[in-house]
């Protein structure tokens, strides 16, 4: 049952996170703005960041183990993700820093993609809480 509490906090952060995007998309813009700018700021900082996804990677695969036939591939998706994001910040943190500025530009200019992203991701959360819940 690890894998569900894991599918539901992960939900959960997903929602809180995203939540904002999708209700007030310019105000959350600024505020990611903000943080990733200082999150981003040097290299080392953006190395961190990819330890982060590494540790996430480990915790989707080891959930995994436990997961019944829906949720397995689900977290098995979101590993490899993680484990590409970590690899990708761990090797090349500079290009990663200027693709994540590039897609927050984007968005600026689009404020209803942003909310379009956001209201997705907030639907995804909810579903990882959903399935969490049921497997409980």
């Amino acid at each position: 049952q690890g894998w569900a509490w894991f599918a539901i906090l992960l939900g959960i952060f997903i929602v809180v996170i995203r939540a904002p995007l999708a209700l007030r998309p310019a105000a959350a813009l600024a505020a990611y703005q903000k943080i990733l700018g200082r999150l981003l700021a040097t290299d080392a900082r953006v190395r961190t960041l990819g330890v982060v996804y590494a540790v996430l990677a480990l915790g989707c695969f080891a959930a995994t183990r436990e997961a019944g036939e829906a949720m397995a591939p689900l977290l098995t998706f979101v590993g490899v993700l993680c484990t590409g994001a970590a690899g990708w910040t761990l090797a090349a943190p500079a290009t990663f820093r200027r693709v994540v500025e590039g897609i927050l530009g984007r968005f600026d200019a689009s404020p209803a993609a942003a909310r379009a992203v956001g209201a997705i991701a907030v639907a995804f959360g909810a579903f990882l809480v959903v399935l969490g819940v049921r497997a409980l």
